[in-house]
């Protein structure tokens, strides 16, 4: 699983790559501590600049050879999705979600609830999205996380915007079903203050995470 740490890597390039390395710096918050260890000691820093490069041929044929030597883990499986997605090659990037989902449940699951829910281990990330002001990165949560501890509603996705400019995050949504949406799928955009604001609403049916990127998108205008 990816365990989120305070610092992902550090690169001091100073070229267009800069502007997209470091939001991913940030999110890095939001990783498990296996990734953060591997980032350390830069083991995948080369397919993650290729990702922000929109590189993702060159992604993919990393990470199978990283997947050929090492094998499969959520962390390497995860960056193989967001290659996968970024080719929208998007069957076969659901096989692969469905590896991360069967290695998680076998491995993790039990622990995961018996922790009560870590946030930290909760998501992983699975669509890179670089814009030229923006990186999006939007992750699903290997399970439905409560809204709350009466569990009566749940969060499936989430969607981080960071500014490349600030190097920081600047736009945060989660999507929510619960009582208060009436049991339809809402995806809301979280202020600083916990504050939230309708973005879009859908159906009683899960939504694709790439839908509601894209509705991320032009709600921001990017």
């Amino acid at each position: 699983m990816e365990y989120y740490s305070d610092v992902f890597l550090k690169i001091m390039k100073m070229n267009f790559l800069l502007r997209y390395l470091f939001p991913i710096l940030l999110f890095a918050l939001s990783l498990n501590t296996s990734i953060a260890e591997e980032a350390k000691n830069s083991k995948f820093e080369h397919i993650w600049n290729e990702i922000y490069a929109n590189d993702f041929h060159a992604a993919k044929k990393h990470v199978l050879a990283e997947i050929d030597k090492s094998g499969e883990n959520i962390n390497i499986l995860s960056l193989y999705e967001i290659t996968l997605n970024g080719l929208d090659r998007r069957k076969e990037a659901a096989k692969i979600r469905k590896r991360i989902f069967e290695i998680w449940t076998e491995k993790h699951k039990g622990n995961f609830i018996k922790e009560n829910y870590p946030l930290n281990l909760s998501t992983y990330p699975r669509i890179v999205i670089a814009k030229p002001s923006s990186l999006i990165i939007g992750s699903e949560y290997f399970l439905p996380y409560p809204t709350g501890k009466d569990k009566s509603g749940f969060f499936y996705n989430k969607i981080v915007v960071y500014n490349v400019f600030t190097k920081r995050p600047s736009k945060f949504f989660k999507l929510e079903k619960s009582k208060s949406t009436d049991g339809i799928y809402i995806l809301y955009e979280i202020e600083n203050d916990g504050k939230s604001s309708r973005v879009q609403s859908y159906s009683d049916k899960l939504p694709n995470l790439r839908d509601e990127i894209n509705d991320v998108i032009r709600h921001l205008k990017l």
